[in-house]
C-alpha cells in the first residue's frame, strides 16, 4: 500500500533498530524489548509491516503487528514516529492491517491498548473501533487495567 509520501512493507530483520527507536520514543517503560518483538514474529500467524518514506525505504516512520486468527485480527502492537505522529501514517497502518477484512472468516478487528495511552484510545475511537471491554491488572509488570477496543467487519470504516 502506498500514499503520496509514505509505502507500507514487511518488517525485516534490517529494520529492527529503527522500530526499537520508535518503540521507546512512543512507550518508554512500557516499551518492548527486541526479544519480545522476535519472540512474537516467530508465530506463524503474526505480521508485521513498517511504514517508510517513498522516497526513503530505509526511513522507518512506524510500524504494525498484526496476529491472524480464524475469526479476527488483532493488532499486537503499533507506533508511529513521534515527530511524524498526526500525518497519516498510523490510519494507513491501520488501513493496512485491516486489508482482506470479511475475507476466510475474519470478520473483526481487536486492539488492546493500555488504561494509561489515552492518545491511542482516541485514535481507535477515531476510527470506528469500540471499547467494549476492560481487562483489570492485564500487564504483569504494573497494575494497570487495559481496554479492548473492537471493529466487526459490518461496521468497518476505516479512513
Amino acid at each position: 500500500m502506498t500514499t503520496d509520501r509514505f509505502d507500507v512493507h514487511y518488517l525485516i530483520r534490517r529494520n529492527m533498530d529503527q522500530v526499537m527507536q520508535i518503540e521507546r520514543l512512543c512507550f518508554g517503560p512500557h516499551a518492548w524489548t527486541e526479544d519480545d518483538f522476535l519472540d512474537e514474529l516467530r508465530n506463524r500467524r503474526v505480521i508485521g509491516h513498517v511504514a517508510h518514506m517513498a522516497n526513503d525505504a530505509d526511513m522507518v516512520v512506524g510500524y504494525v503487528l498484526k496476529l491472524l486468527s480464524s475469526k479476527r485480527v488483532t493488532i499486537t502492537n503499533l507506533a508511529v514516529h513521534p515527530e511524524w505522529q498526526q500525518s497519516g501514517i498510523g490510519t494507513l497502518l491501520l488501513h493496512h492491517a485491516s486489508c482482506g477484512m470479511g475475507q476466510n472468516g475474519r470478520n473483526e478487528l481487536v486492539a488492546v491498548v493500555r488504561e494509561s495511552n489515552l492518545p491511542a484510545q482516541l485514535f481507535m475511537q477515531k476510527h470506528g473501533l469500540l471499547c467494549e471491554e476492560i481487562r483489570h491488572q492485564q500487564y504483569a509488570t504494573c497494575d494497570e487495567d487495559a481496554y479492548v477496543f473492537r471493529l466487526r467487519f459490518g461496521d468497518m470504516a476505516i479512513a
